[in-house]
């Protein structure tokens, strides 16, 4: 089922918020997970410069496509399959210890980058998302609209990991 721009953004809103909560729920002084964060901001601040460059500019760097995006289903389908062989790698890595300041200060830049990533999806109607490109580095090339289902989703990973037994907040 595609989703509409206002239910994608509400989604990822409501995602955002979830995950911002998750963290500041907690009395600790310190989180292990912080490239979650880390992560989530990159990824959030990124979409939302790119989706205020000119459409035009999108357009000659990474072309068109001229079907229809993927539904919702199918791409978190697609994208859990590949979530599942980079888990693997991502749990090597070393996950950082954040001070509760330095959270706080994350999560203001990440609420930041949601906002300039709403602000800079009204200039794009319904049909835009389906006919431009973007790449990714797991995907490939997909149009705007499959890139913010696949945000959405990773917020959701994300959040899922720092509940998960692994990631003790301390």
């Amino acid at each position: 089922m595609q989703l509409s721009k206002p239910k994608i953004l509400d989604a990822l809103d409501r995602e955002l918020d979830m995950f911002s909560d998750k963290l500041l729920g907690t009395n600790s002084t310190a989180i292990i997970g912080g490239i979650h964060l880390f992560y989530l901001h990159e990824n959030i601040s990124m979409l939302a410069k790119v989706l205020g460059y000119p459409k035009l500019f999108l357009k000659v760097l990474h072309g068109c496509y001229r079907g229809e995006s993927r539904d919702f289903s199918v791409v978190g389908k697609e994208y859990g399959k590949l979530l599942k062989t980079a888990a693997a790698q991502e749990n090597k890595t070393d996950l950082g210890l954040i001070q509760r300041e330095e959270t706080e200060k994350f999560l203001d830049e990440l609420e930041q980058s949601k906002m300039r990533l709403i602000e800079n999806s009204e200039k794009w109607g319904c049909g835009m998302l389906d006919h431009y490109r973007l790449p990714h580095p797991l995907l490939g090339k997909i149009t705007v609209r499959e890139t913010l289902y696949v945000t959405i989703l990773e917020v959701k990973y994300r959040r899922r990991l720092l509940s998960s037994s692994h990631l003790i907040i301390v």
